[in-house]
């Protein structure tokens, strides 16, 4: 992506099979079932559900913070009784017990957590040995980086928060506030891949400003070769 990977396309489709291997085999042999659950607020009560979750966090040991979506959605992920265990202790704390609801997602991963740290170092490696990267070239177009809601500038930036984002949680609402506040009040999102309605709801629940004009999924097949074709044109 950005000419960081210098590769075969099928190179890189293999690389990004074995970042998908790596994450599940990571906790594969794990007596413990896993889980990722989404909480779900009015945005009036954000501050307030992320601090409680700083607080209930501290009581566990495996659960983190996924991924803060938009100012209605956080998601957090770890070990199936705990990630349960820090649902209820933000019920029994919060003043929003009626409006906070709860959807546990279909996966059996806790993506974006230190419990999947020996994944993240094997792909390390991985990129290491088999991948020349020039780390100090410029990106042709600058990544605003979910991992930290600004933009990168280099080859090695762009990497390294990469592979950082096997462990840490997806910063998308503050990756979208980064684009609202910089930019001027015709703004145009295009939303790509699998889950695309997923993102242009996030950004439409962002944008509280109302700085966007348009904000388009584009997540079928269908949908991408006709973006693709049009883009080219």
């Amino acid at each position: 992506v950005n000419d960081v990977f210098k590769h075969h396309p099928d190179e890189i489709l293999w690389l990004v099979r074995q970042r998908g291997l790596l994450m599940e085999q990571a906790l594969s042999h794990s007596p413990d079932k896993f889980k990722m659950s989404a909480l779900v607020f009015p945005a009036m009560n954000f501050d307030d559900v992320e601090a409680l979750l700083k607080d209930s966090l501290k009581e566990v040991g495996t659960v983190g913070v996924a991924n803060i979506n938009n100012p209605q959605q956080i998601v957090i992920s770890g070990e199936e009784k705990e990630v349960d265990q820090v649902v209820q202790l933000i019920k029994d704390k919060s003043n929003i017990k009626r409006r906070l609801r709860v959807f546990p997602l279909q996966v059996t991963t806790p993506f974006h957590n230190p419990l999947l740290e020996s994944s993240k170092i094997k792909f390390n490696h991985i990129i290491e040995e088999k991948f020349n990267i020039e780390r100090d070239e410029r990106l042709k177009i600058p990544i605003l980086s979910n991992l930290t809601g600004k933009p990168v500038y280099t080859h090695g930036e762009a990497l390294d928060n990469f592979i950082e984002d096997f462990i840490n949680p997806v910063q998308f609402k503050k990756s979208i506030e980064y684009v609202i506040d910089e930019s001027n009040d015709d703004l145009h999102f295009i939303n790509i891949g699998p889950n695309a309605s997923i993102n242009q709801n996030s950004v439409t629940k962002t944008d509280v400003s109302k700085k966007v004009s348009s904000n388009t999924p584009v997540g079928t097949v269908e949908e991408i070769k006709a973006f693709v074709e049009a883009y080219e044109k």
